[in-house]
């Protein structure tokens, strides 16, 4: 995630203010953002990638097919 977008979210809530306390809760607004995106990501990714390689039943992985024993160049 850009510091662009984090350093939009901690803007939004500070608004005009320029006292500390305005920052440090702004700073913490885009810290739990992008702590949610992170969970997001990671649950998206345990969905979706692959959860182990396909073998050929002797525990290793399998060739691609097309390729008759032949190591792809």
């Amino acid at each position: 995630m850009g510091v662009a977008v984090l350093a939009t979210v901690a803007a939004s809530r500070t608004g005009t203010a320029t006292d500390p306390v305005a920052f440090n809760s702004g700073y913490a607004l885009a810290l739990v953002f992008s702590a949610a995106v992170f969970v997001l990501a990671a649950a998206v990714a345990a969905v979706v990638l692959p959860r182990r390689v396909a073998s050929g039943g002797d525990g290793r992985p399998t060739r691609p097919s097309g390729t008759h024993g032949r190591v792809p160049a």
